[in-house]
């Protein structure tokens, strides 16, 4: 059918955000994390270009910091998903009732 996911979904009141302003959103809130996919995306252009050029040794420094870039953005992706996770608006605390409380409301009802 035509329904739609959660995460599609518009609250009433609020306009739907394209591609770039979201992409934006998100840069402002975790810039590490596109600026580590684009330096990894550049150190591999730049490996696949030494290995064009009949470079093995730069190629191989190439790939080896490429490696290490894409770990780094990992990394960063994984900080930035639990920094974001944890002021999330839909985790909200629930206050408990406590035994008391439900005591209580029990007492109330049989009064």
């Amino acid at each position: 059918g035509t329904e739609k996911m959660a995460s599609q979904v518009v609250p009433p009141g609020q306009k739907k955000q394209t591609f770039l302003k979201k992409f934006f959103d998100k840069f402002k809130q975790d810039p590490l994390v596109p600026i580590g996919c684009l330096l990894t995306g550049g150190v591999l252009g730049g490996g696949l270009w030494s290995m064009k050029q009949a470079n093995p040794a730069l190629s191989q420094k190439f790939m080896r910091t490429r490696v290490l870039a894409q770990g780094a953005t990992v990394i960063m992706l994984c900080v930035g998903g639990v920094m974001m996770g944890n002021r999330s608006p839909l985790v909200q605390e629930v206050p408990r009732e406590t035994f008391e409380d439900k005591l209580l409301a029990a007492r109330a009802k049989r009064e």
